[in-house]
């Protein structure tokens, strides 16, 4: 059965953290397999999950609903956060599919678990400004935030680089031994990786974006 990858980042969200865009993509093209989908293609945006006007997922619903295809994405949220979106394309009589429900969940019961995260959202929104205003009365002079915010970030980023680094070096000699056997293309490297019993950093299988994020940053450390 023909479908479509959906993947989305937040506009405020680097693309390599949280759900990044390649483990996005690498989960439903794993679940396509899986399930017996036809992966067309995978179409990725760089928008707030809140916003319902993303001109890349609009385009891929009109596509979709032409030629009969289903949209798969890894997690409801990537979708829509908003209930009444969801909604919406239910009753448009768009199918999709997220990999974190499965195929047999009902539009129901993700209309459901729509409207609950919704709320949840709601509620947690609610509680923070209500604790920043307890918070702002008990001290004029406070403010909201972190003030070394900036080097907080640089500090935690610079961390997580030189670990990921470290995981890429330690990966080279593999790398450049399936080289030497022949395997060239990354799909046929991430086989064999998975085949050797190698995981991921994030302990998940090998699938071709990731690997081509492996070598792009060996690439990128061998040049340095």
């Amino acid at each position: 059965m023909k479908c479509f990858g959906y993947i989305r980042v937040s506009s405020k969200q680097k693309q390599t953290s949280g759900l990044s865009l390649a483990e996005q993509e690498a989960s439903i093209r794993e679940f396509a397999s899986r399930e017996g989908f036809d992966v067309v293609s995978v179409h990725e945006e760089k928008a707030s999950g809140a916003k319902d006007d993303r001109p890349v997922l609009n385009e891929l619903l009109k596509r979709a609903k032409q030629e009969g295809a289903h949209i798969i994405c890894s997690r409801l949220d990537r979708l829509s956060r908003s209930v009444s979106f969801i909604a919406s394309l239910m009753d448009d009589g768009v199918p999709f599919i997220t990999v974190e429900f499965g195929t047999n969940a009902s539009p129901f019961m993700l209309h459901i678990w729509a409207a609950v995260a919704q709320q949840h959202r709601q509620y947690i929104a609610e509680r923070t400004r209500e604790a920043l205003k307890r918070k702002k009365l008990r001290d004029s002079n406070w403010k909201a935030g972190n003030p070394h915010w900036k080097k907080t970030i640089d500090r935690a980023w610079s961390a997580k680089r030189t670990k990921a680094d470290a995981r890429a070096l330690a990966l080279a000699p593999v790398i450049d031994e399936l080289r030497k056997a022949g395997i060239m293309t990354q799909a046929g490297m991430a086989s064999a990786l998975n085949a050797r019993g190698i995981p991921t950093a994030t302990g998940k299988a090998w699938q071709q974006p990731t690997v081509r994020l492996l070598l792009k940053r060996l690439e990128r450390i061998q040049g340095e």
